[in-house]
């Protein structure tokens, strides 16, 4: 997720040019996505995770606060800028992003249109 997180950066740094701003929606990008994807895998597996456990995490009041959570751990978790300084040589890993991308995409069409999905 490390490396994730840095290759989303170096995207935006390079847009933009601001560290601070490329940090945050850097960070903000990887938690709305990992967001998405836990919500799908919850709802996936309903039959094996209780509703209390999607009540709690994923209902509007309580949901903003499980993003925060999300946020802040990702945010601590985050390369220092000192290590993607170094990381800046490095190219971008494209297929990290866009596998992510794509699977938080499938999964929210899924939570969206899974009533309507029949095999």
């Amino acid at each position: 997720m490390k490396y994730l997180l840095a290759d989303v950066y170096k995207i935006i740094y390079n847009l933009i040019k601001n560290k601070q701003i490329a940090t945050f929606l850097g960070v903000l990008y990887i938690t709305i996505l990992s967001f998405i994807c836990l919500h799908g895998l919850c709802v996936l597996m309903e039959d094996m995770v209780p509703d209390a456990v999607l009540n709690i995490l994923f209902l509007f009041p309580k949901a903003i606060g499980f993003f925060v959570a999300i946020f802040l751990f990702l945010w601590w978790w985050m390369p220092t800028q000192i290590e993607m300084a170094r990381q800046k040589a490095r190219d971008v890993r494209y297929g990290m992003i866009i596998i992510f991308t794509v699977t938080a995409i499938v999964s929210f069409l899924y939570v969206t249109y899974n009533s309507r999905i029949v095999f």
